[in-house]
C-alpha cells in the first residue's frame, strides 16, 4: 500500500512544482507591466524584524516564489493563459479582495501583517495569483474527497495483512493444480499431493488428494485459525487461542496424541511426525519416533520457530541460532553456526534450509537432486519453501523483488515451470508440485490511487477572454 500512496503523492507534488514555476514566471512578467499603474508596496526589514520574522523558504518578505496551493489547501491547478487581468478573473475572488487582487500585480512586495504570520505574502498577492493561475475545485468534489478520506482512514492506519491468490505448478494429479479461487489467502502449506491454505478471515481451504482420513473433506470449518501445517495424510492448524486442531488419518497417533490446551504459537509437520511451540518457547513433539524425532526434541524454553523433516526436527532459538535432532544422516544434524538466522524450513529426507537476517540462504544435509549445491547464493531472499514430505523434493525461495527461485527435482516441471512475475510473497512445495501466493493490491490502495489520479488529472479547459 505504501508504494501506491507514494506514487500518487510524488506525482501530485511534481505537477504542483511545475505549476509553481510557471506561476512565478508569469507573476514576474505582469509585475513589470503593472508597476506604472499601481504603487509598489514594500515590507521594510525593520518591520519584519519587529514582528518576529522567520526565514521561510516559500514565504520570505518580498519574495515572488509563492505556492498558493499550500496556502489555500486542496486546489486544482487551473491555467488562465488566455485571460487578461480583467473583471472576469477578478470576479473569482470575493468582493472584499478585488482591490487587493488588482494590487497584487505590483510584485515584489508583501504585507508583514498577514494573518498567516509575520513577514509572509500579502493577501493581495495571494488572491491575485490564485485568481490568475489557479481555480479552486468545486465544493461538491471537496466534500466527496473528505468523505472518501474519512471512510479510508481506519483501513489505512490499521495493521495490514498481505492477501493473495494461489498459483500451482508441477504434476497435475488428483486435482492438485485446481487451487481454490479467491484473493484473500495469507498462508499455504504443501503435503504429499495436497495443499492447505489459510484465508484472511482465518478459514481453511484444502485441495488435492483426500486420502483415507478425508484430509480435504474433513478440514475444519469456521474462522479464526492463525497458522497451518501439512503432512502426507494429516492437516494441522492453530486456532486464535493457540489450541491445536488435527484432522485426516490418525496414523502414528498424530490426532489422538496432539497436545491439548492453548497458547501454542507455531506448528510444523512432516510425513509422520509433528511439532509445536508453546507460549514459553518449549517444543512439544509427537508421532513417529523411529529415529528419536520425538524423544530427542530439545528441552527448555526460548524457541521461536520449528520445522519438520521426515526423520528430523529443526528449531530456531530466540538468540538466532539453530538446533536439530532425529536421524544423523548426510550431515542433517550439522546445523550452520551463527546467531543471525530468522527462519528455518525442512523437507524430503535429511534436507533443511535456514534464512539469515541479510537474506542469504544456508542449506545442509542430503544433496539429493543437488538441493544443497544448487541453493541460490547472494542475499535479498525473504522466505524459503521445500517440498518432498515423502522424499522427492524441490526447493523454492522468494526474492525481495517478488520473483521466485527454484532448484532440485524437476521430474514434473516443479522447477522449470516455476511462475515468473515479481509479486510473490510466499512459496511452498510437496512431492511433485510448487505453490505460491501472488499478492493483490489492497482495496484501500486501489481507491486511493484512483482518487488521487482523478484529482491530479482534473483540469478545466482555459476560457477565452
Amino acid at each position: 500500500m505504501s508504494y501506491l500512496i507514494a506514487d500518487v503523492v510524488i506525482g501530485f507534488l511534481m505537477r504542483k512544482s511545475n505549476g509553481m514555476r510557471a506561476a512565478t514566471r508569469k507573476a514576474r512578467q505582469h509585475s513589470l507591466t503593472a508597476k506604472k499603474h499601481v504603487e509598489q508596496s514594500e515590507c521594510e526589514a525593520s518591520a519584519c524584524s519587529s514582528s518576529g520574522a522567520r526565514d521561510f523558504s516559500l514565504y520570505q518578505c518580498g519574495s515572488t516564489r509563492l505556492l498558493p496551493s499550500l496556502i489555500r489547501g486542496f486546489q486544482t491547478r487551473r491555467r488562465l493563459d488566455r485571460v487578461s487581468p480583467s473583471r472576469k478573473q477578478l470576479n473569482r475572488v470575493s468582493t472584499s479582495r478585488k482591490q487587493a487582487a488588482r494590487q497584487s500585480l505590483a510584485l515584489p512586495g508583501g504585507d508583514c501583517h498577514h494573518p498567516l504570520g509575520s513577514c509572509r505574502p500579502s493577501a493581495g498577492i495571494i488572491a491575485g495569483l490564485e485568481a490568475r493561475y489557479f481555480y479552486p475545485i468545486s465544493r461538491k468534489l471537496q466534500l466527496a474527497v473528505m468523505i472518501l478520506a474519512a471512510m479510508l482512514l481506519p483501513a489505512l492506519f490499521a495493521e495490514q495483512t498481505q492477501a493473495a491468490t494461489i498459483e500451482a505448478w508441477g504434476r497435475n494429479i488428483n486435482g492438485i493444480l485446481s487451487v481454490p479461487s479467491g484473493d484473500d489467502f495469507v498462508a499455504l502449506a504443501g503435503g504429499a499431493t495436497s495443499g492447505i491454505a489459510l484465508r484472511s478471515d482465518g478459514s481453511i481451504a484444502a485441495w488435492g488428494t483426500n486420502g483415507a482420513g478425508g484430509k480435504i473433506t474433513n478440514k475444519p470449518t469456521g474462522t479464526g485459525y492463525t497458522a497451518i501445517a501439512n503432512s502426507s495424510y494429516h492437516g494441522f492448524a492453530l486456532a486464535s487461542n493457540g489450541s491445536i486442531t488435527v484432522w485426516g488419518d490418525d496414523s502414528f497417533s498424530l490426532k489422538t496424541n496432539a497436545p491439548t490446551g492453548t497458547g501454542y504459537t507455531d506448528i510444523a509437520a512432516a510425513a509422520n511426525n509433528a511439532y509445536a511451540i508453546d507460549s514459553s518457547g518449549a517444543i512439544h513433539a509427537w508421532g513417529d519416533n523411529g529415529y528419536g524425532q520425538v524423544s530427542n526434541a530439545p528441552t527448555g524454553t526460548g524457541f521461536v520457530a520449528v520445522a519438520a523433516g521426515i526423520q528430523n526436527g529443526y528449531a530456531l532459538k530466540s538468540d538466532g541460532s539453530l538446533a536439530a535432532w532425529g536421524r544423523n544422516y548426510a550431515g542433517a544434524l550439522t546445523v550452520p553456526s551463527g546467531n543471525d538466522f530468522v527462519a528455518v524450513t525442512a523437507g524430503g529426507y535429511q534436507i533443511a534450509f535456514a534464512l539469515r537476517s541479510n537474506g542469504s540462504i544456508a542449506a545442509w544435509g542430503s544433496n539429493t537432486d543437488n538441493l544443497v549445491t544448487d541453493t541460490p547464493t547472494g542475499t535479498g531472499f525473504v522466505t524459503v519453501g521445500v517440498g518432498g514430505v515423502t522424499g522427492i523434493a524441490a526447493a523454492y525461495a522468494v526474492k525481495s523483488d517478488g520473483t521466485l527461485a527454484a532448484w532440485g527435482d524437476d521430474t514434473y516441471g516443479q522447477v522449470s515451470n516455476t511462475p515468473t512475475g515479481n509479486n510473490h510473497i510466499a512459496v511452498a512445495g510437496d512431492n511433485y508440485n510448487g505453490y505460491a501466493l501472488v499478492e493483490v493490491p489492497e482495496p484501500a490502495s486501489v481507491v486511493l490511487l484512483l482518487g488521487g489520479s482523478l484529482l491530479m488529472l482534473r483540469r478545466r479547459t482555459p476560457r477565452s477572454a
